[in-house]
């Protein structure tokens, strides 16, 4: 970027024209007023002298400072002088779509972030940034992969940052391979900045084209080409987080920085396989195409902890469905605590452990993980997600809404962030749910809890429409029962909702609130047995959601079961100890 780029980026430009523009009209003025008022011919001169001494301070502070909503903020830079980028031949990516202007409400700027489990955060302005996946400039099957990957890297770096929230991969992994239209994204992202461009891969050079808009201006405040070795392509992620630090003029502590720095692979075949691995789909097949990549690089870099957090996080998709989700849950525990060992401070991978562990019972292990993570970043949003969730596991219901509250402020619009549904249910809160829940509609995981919403409070057409689009998902497995098992207990065939619901159970899910999940079903059919065996698996796993299960009208036709309320009781015993326990640490 040039100086003159850089002077006008931080509007000095516009500072002085305003200052000229005010001083002409001040001598204007003056030349009026002077014969009425008598005042002396010298004062003409006063006031040029001292408008032309005050020109260039002014120049001055609007260089040194910007505008927050905050207030007036300090640039805070160490390099006064700005390297010239090179340019990139071609056209912007402004260009290329239609532009609204209208950008969604900024919930989480100046946000002061309170943790009861560390030293709370100062209050700063945090700059909300969106990476999208980058555009493959020739069209080749075999190198598309390095647009989601790249851009998938960029965000792992940033996230350790606290003064900069940039959206997670999850949030721009539906960009892929598509079309995309800046401003529009922008908008749905809830962002300020967005970084985006295109890519080349010619035989062992990468060359990355990139921009970084401002979507209010609509100002590209930073462009540059950068080429490089592509058995070095690893570097990449860590060059592009500084410049975009220096652009958005935000500093980083040396132990971000420190954090931020990607590890170096054995070799370039290891990181080739694991970026072909992080760009495949949440598929069944996706996973397993995955993990196949993923056992290749091991056996050729066994030390690089990379590798292992992703294997983690496929297992922890295959744990949801299928038939051997209990040994794919313990490798996804294996990998990540592995992941940890080679890199203590790995912040994704003590988020997903942390997860992983809650839905283990193994809340003690999860908590310190959680807090960990949020003492390296408490303004993570998938973090605060974490803790909501490890709180609603074990029943700390006020603490997992405040928490999930936290994590929607910073990032409204993450898909993945639907199961704050299930902690506003257990509250009560079937009306706000029905009139204002918005994440991830088309999930069949929403739209049955919608329709569990709806049955509860009273309307059971609602339900039944609800239910029904999960039916019309394709190759759904285990949310597929659920909604079938409730349309036949609706439409009065309760033998079969019984059915439906044991095969559900016989899926063998490891996480204990589906347990739950089956449990309260065969509560609601009058199944005591069934009830009281999903519910002892569920209690075993760890789930003590006891405030849940005690005020859950569908199991109030079981609950004088002895058996049930030996359960009950149970949950409760863990539940209290929980609470007195780990309270003393928030």
């Amino acid at each position: 970027m040039s100086l003159l780029s850089e002077y006008r980026r931080r509007n000095v430009f516009k500072v002085a024209s305003v200052y000229l523009i005010a001083g002409w009209l001040l001598l204007q003025i003056l030349d009026v007023v002077s014969p009425y008022l008598q005042l002396p011919l010298s004062l003409g001169k006063i006031v040029i002298i001292t408008l032309s001494i005050g020109f260039p301070f002014a120049c001055i502070l609007a260089f040194l400072f910007e505008f927050t909503p905050n207030g007036i903020k300090r640039i805070n830079r160490k390099h006064a002088i700005h390297s010239t980028l090179a340019k990139e031949s071609g056209r912007s990516l402004f260009e290329e779509g239609s532009v609204d202007k209208a950008i969604a409400g900024e919930l989480a700027v100046g946000k002061l972030v309170e943790l009861e489990s560390a030293k709370p955060t100062r209050s700063i302005y945090i700059k909300k940034l969106a990476v999208l996946p980058f555009s493959n400039l020739v069209e080749d099957p075999d190198t598309n992969f390095l647009g989601f990957a790249l851009a998938d890297q960029i965000i792992g770096s940033i996230a350790y940052s606290k003064n900069v929230l940039v959206r997670p991969s999850s949030s721009i992994r539906p960009y892929q391979n598509t079309i995309l239209n800046i401003q529009e994204i922008g908008s749905k992202l809830n962002v300020e900045f967005v970084l985006a461009g295109s890519y080349l891969k010619q035989d062992e050079t990468v060359r990355l084209n990139v921009e970084l808009v401002e979507l209010s201006s609509e100002e590209i405040i930073w462009r540059e080409s950068i080429e490089i070795k592509y058995k070095n392509v690893f570097e990449l992620q860590d060059i592009v987080a500084k410049k975009i630090a220096f652009n958005l003029n935000v500093h980083f502590t040396k132990e971000e920085m420190k954090r931020m720095k990607p590890d170096a692979p054995k070799n370039s075949g290891v990181y080739d396989f694991y970026l072909r691995a992080v760009a495949m789909p949440f598929t069944v097949d996706g996973n397993m195409e995955a993990i196949e990549l993923l056992n290749k690089s091991v056996e050729l870099d066994p030390l690089y902890a990379p590798l292992y957090y992703e294997l983690g996080v496929r297992y922890t998709q295959l744990s949801q469905i299928g038939h051997d989700t209990a040994s794919a849950h313990k490798q996804s525990e294996i990998c990540f605590l592995k992941a940890l060992s080679l890199k203590d401070d790995y912040l994704d991978a003590l988020a997903n452990l942390g997860m992983v562990y809650t839905d283990a019972g193994k809340h003690h292990e999860a908590h310190l993980l959680l807090i960990k993570a949020l003492k390296i970043n408490p303004n993570d949003a998938w973090l605060h997600f974490s803790l909501s969730y490890h709180y609603r596991y074990i029943g700390f219901l006020k603490r997992s809404e405040k928490e999930m509250q936290i994590a929607l402020q910073l990032d409204p619009k993450n898909p993945w962030f639907r199961s704050s549904i299930v902690t506003s249910m257990y509250l009560g809160k079937y009306k706000t749910i029905l009139k204002s829940f918005d994440l991830a509609l088309d999930s069949p995981f929403t739209l049955n809890y919608l329709g569990e919403v709806a049955f509860r409070k009273g309307d059971k057409k609602l339900a039944l429409e609800y239910f029904k689009k999960v039916l019309d998902i394709d190759n759904e497995i285990g949310e597929y029962h659920f909604a079938a098992s409730f349309i036949a207990y609706i439409n009065g065939d309760t033998k079969k909702a019984i059915l439906l619901n044991f095969d559900r159970e016989s899926e063998n899910p490891a996480d204990g609130e589906i347990l739950y999940e089956i449990a309260r079903l065969y509560g609601l059919y009058n199944d005591k047995d069934g009830c009281c065996r999903s519910l002892k698996k569920a209690i075993d796993m760890g789930y003590v959601s006891y405030p849940s299960m005690k005020g859950d009208i569908f199991l109030k036709s079981v609950k004088k079961d002895p058996e049930i309320k030996k359960l009950l009781e149970i949950a409760k015993l863990k539940h209290e100890d929980l609470k007195s326990k780990l309270v003393a640490n928030y």
